[in-house]
């Protein structure tokens, strides 16, 4: 959460007046390490941050990956392309493949008898 370029300002001021900086940071309710880095930075105006510009993972390689392979699991394709599972998971959600389950590993239940 950044603060309000008006708290910063008001903090430096009562710091300059004299007031010793643990006083400070109690009274405008802020953390000591966000006080020590506005005296260091005084005249940076906080942010918004912008747009991600790059992604970890590339998706048309991810795309390539499961048509050339479709039954891979999430950890072969993780290894693969040398990211988390959690990134091919989140990366195939969002262009909206869905992954069927691999019932080759999984012992199969025999049907129920017809009595």
């Amino acid at each position: 959460m950044a603060y309000g370029i008006d708290l910063r300002l008001l903090a430096l001021a009562h710091i300059a007046s004299g007031a010793s900086k643990a006083g400070t940071a109690r009274l405008f309710k802020i953390h000591k390490r966000t006080l020590f880095l506005w005296l260091k930075h005084p005249q940076q105006t906080p942010g918004k941050p912008g747009p991600r510009t790059g992604w970890k993972l590339d998706r048309e390689a991810l795309l390539k990956l499961v048509e050339a392979q479709p039954d891979l699991m999430l950890k072969e394709m993780a290894d693969t392309l040398q990211v988390s599972i959690s990134c091919v998971g989140v990366t195939l959600n969002k262009l909206n493949i869905k992954r069927k389950k691999n019932t080759a590993i999984r012992p199969s239940i025999p049907a129920p008898s017809p009595h």
